[in-house]
């Protein structure tokens, strides 16, 4: 029970601290700091030790959208303050010039991954090919699962007589499942 409750307190705790602006982040790369109507700041590493004319350039590219009033990039925070006339000019359409003028598009719209699902993938990927290094290039890890439901079903099968459902049927149906994917 006092686990539950810690983790509880912990989730609270970590929700208010947390910043919310409203708009959309890209985890590591463009972030909202804060915004109020007509004050927008963003942090990104991207900003980091950029050169005053690399500055300039972002900023009047920015600027050229009618209702941004004002571009200021920090080299050393990696952070931008854009001030906007937040009557003519919605914070998101803010935000999505930024994210068009530093080129993370694609950040946007790719789906993000947890660092367990990228950590398992990793997994996954080792134990690939240390099974196609050990097997000489015959087996990898899709042949040996296929390989393991075959058995472990026919040994259901025959062995324990189970025909039941899920049982030897099913385990069947997933190698033919997983042999057809591989084609």
């Amino acid at each position: 029970m006092h686990m539950v409750v810690g983790f509880l307190l912990a989730s609270l705790i970590k929700q208010k601290s947390g910043i919310r602006t409203g708009l959309p982040s890209i985890r590591g790369k463009l972030e909202a700091v804060h915004a109020l109507p007509g004050r927008m700041r963003l942090g990104s590493p991207l900003l980091e030790g950029l050169p005053a004319n690399t500055r300039r350039k972002i900023g009047t590219e920015i600027k050229k959208i009618d209702g941004i009033d004002e571009v200021a990039i920090n080299a050393h925070s990696g952070s931008m303050l854009i001030l906007y006339d937040a009557a003519y000019i919605e914070p998101a359409i803010v935000h999505g010039v930024v994210v068009k003028v530093l080129g993370l598009e694609q950040d946007m719209e790719a789906s993000p991954s947890g660092r367990l699902t990228r950590e398992i993938g990793l997994l996954g990927r080792a134990l690939n090919q240390q099974i196609h290094q050990s097997s000489g290039g015959l087996m990898d890890l899709r042949s040996s699962l296929m390989l393991s439901l075959l058995a472990l079903a026919l040994y259901r099968i025959v062995i324990q007589g189970d025909r039941t459902l899920p049982g030897g049927i099913n385990l069947l149906w997933w190698t033919y499942v997983m042999a057809q994917r591989g084609k």
